[in-house]
């Protein structure tokens, strides 16, 4: 088959654009996914006076939704760096071990869960006033989230149903895990019973 040099010019002008495409695809797929980890990072941005990411956990960089509504939640494994100021209103916080409420500075434990809920803008850090908590505990480097899907594999599940969206994980060093969740009024903790 002979091909003149307009039939060339037009195959090379579709190779080209061809390969031009594909890189526009990945180019995009690339953009989207770093675009996603940005946002992860920028919405941390808050919590940087009181607390830096965590090293020594695996961190989720992807949205979750703990409340519900739809909209991206983001999640963070920090580690407590400042406990003499003072706890702003932007920041609500949870103890979700020993109930207690509001403190007035992040003494305690060396570790927190930051969250930030997309939808209703609201940045929560689970935290307690107290040291040694299970937030410090070496087990607590295996936390991790799962999707509200997952409290159906879960065979002691007590008030879990009442979770509004997904939930973290936190084992313990007894090979038992515990779980955070959130019932549409605060985050809770969800211990169940060890039965030998």
């Amino acid at each position: 088959m002979r091909f003149n040099s307009s039939t060339i010019v037009a195959l090379i002008v579709v190779m080209v654009s061809s390969f031009s495409c594909g890189k526009d695809v990945a180019t995009k797929q690339s953009l989207k996914v770093s675009s996603k980890v940005n946002a992860w990072e920028q919405k941390f941005e808050i919590f940087e006076n009181f607390m830096q990411l965590s090293s020594s956990f695996k961190q989720a960089k992807t949205a979750f939704d703990f409340n519900g509504d739809g909209n991206s939640d983001y999640v963070y494994f920090a580690e407590v760096k400042n406990t003499e100021l003072t706890i702003p209103d932007s920041l609500t916080v949870y103890q979700v071990q020993s109930g207690d409420v509001h403190p007035a500075t992040f003494s305690g434990a060396l570790h927190a869960i930051a969250i930030v809920h997309g939808g209703a803008d609201e940045n929560i850090v689970i935290h307690e006033a107290r040291p040694m908590t299970k937030l410090d505990a070496p087990a607590a480097l295996d936390l991790s989230v799962e999707k509200r899907s997952y409290i159906a594999s879960i065979e002691n599940q007590g008030p879990l149903h009442r979770a509004k969206g997904d939930i973290i994980i936190l084992p313990t060093g007894a090979g038992i895990d515990t779980y955070i969740y959130y019932d549409g009024n605060r985050y809770l903790l969800y211990e169940p019973l060890e039965i030998p």
